[in-house]
């Protein structure tokens, strides 16, 4: 598997905490499995939460996570200072769930998507898409 960079799935998130810059190798949803170089998606459970063990896999090394928007929010100060201390970056997403069960079609679709709302002038300058212009104005669709 290739290495994958957090920057690649702000299309699946709400937000970044941290390096867009992160690349992760795989990924795990039990902690006890998670290692160094994977991103470790918190997910809730019938009889655990995910989020429980974010500080136990930063104490380890893991330092990519994908955590819901709720838990960003309870543990601001935290993820902040993990953030400033340089142990951790955070995909933040309302529900981490949905973005686990997401495809890779699927996510070439929103990737090809995004691409389409720019394009270039004749001199090589970005603009956006007239696409996304006309007939009305669709920011919002990209």
């Amino acid at each position: 598997m290739r290495p994958v960079a957090f920057y690649e799935l702000l299309p699946l998130v709400s937000s970044i905490a941290g390096s867009q810059e992160i690349f992760f190798r795989g990924a795990a949803v039990d902690s006890r499995l998670c290692e160094a170089g994977q991103l470790f998606v918190a997910l809730p459970g019938e009889r655990t939460d995910g989020h429980l063990f974010v500080p136990e896999l930063i104490e380890k090394g893991v330092s990519a996570f994908l955590v819901s928007s709720a838990y960003a929010n309870e543990n601001r100060e935290r993820i902040n200072r993990w953030v400033e201390e340089d142990r951790a970056s955070f995909l933040i997403a309302d529900d981490t769930l949905t973005v686990l069960q997401i495809t890779g079609a699927v996510l070439r679709r929103a990737m090809e998507r995004s691409a389409e709302y720019f394009t270039r002038n004749e001199d090589g300058t970005l603009r956006i898409s007239d696409a996304f212009l006309q007939p009305k104005v669709e920011h919002y669709n990209y």
